[in-house]
């Protein structure tokens, strides 16, 4: 690379200054280009409108359509509690924090009636029940048992 010196520069002036008076003159040349041009009125563009109007409305109508297919009659709640089995109520019952108070609280009871025979007759609760006698006795005695309930 071949060394060169500041000074061997040639200089030029390739600035040239203003005119007189330029710069006094200068905001009523400004003020004349820009008073001349119009100011555009501003439009309403429907393209502006109709880029998001209509993305939003195909979404709807999607979402429409597929409700509308996918409706299916699921029918009353009683129905659909009869085809789950009792076993998988109860599992569900002891899981959750439904206490029995708030079970007893939402049955409507005017409707209910309760044949406590018949269940003891069907059910036979007290062959499954492995008391000694002396202990049955007691219980028959503390709960006022007689023996026409057996």
């Amino acid at each position: 690379m071949k060394k060169f010196k500041l000074g061997d520069i040639e200089k030029k002036h390739i600035f040239k200054a203003p005119p007189e008076r330029y710069f006094d003159e200068l905001p009523g040349i400004i003020q004349a280009q820009t008073a001349h041009k119009a100011v555009p009125k501003a439009q309403f563009r429907w393209y502006g409108v109709l880029r998001y109007a209509l993305p939003a409305a195909a979404i709807l109508v999607v979402v429409f359509f597929i409700g509308l297919f996918n409706q299916q009659n699921l029918g009353d709640p009683e129905s659909l509690l009869a085809d789950v089995p009792v076993e998988d109520l109860i599992a569900y019952l002891e899981e959750s924090d439904v206490t029995t108070e708030e079970l007893i609280a939402s049955v409507e009871w005017d409707d209910v009636t309760l044949d406590f025979d018949n269940g003891l007759e069907e059910a036979n609760i007290l062959d499954e029940i492995e008391l000694e006698e002396e202990e049955m006795m007691e219980l028959f005695q503390e709960y006022n048992i007689t023996e026409e309930y057996l």
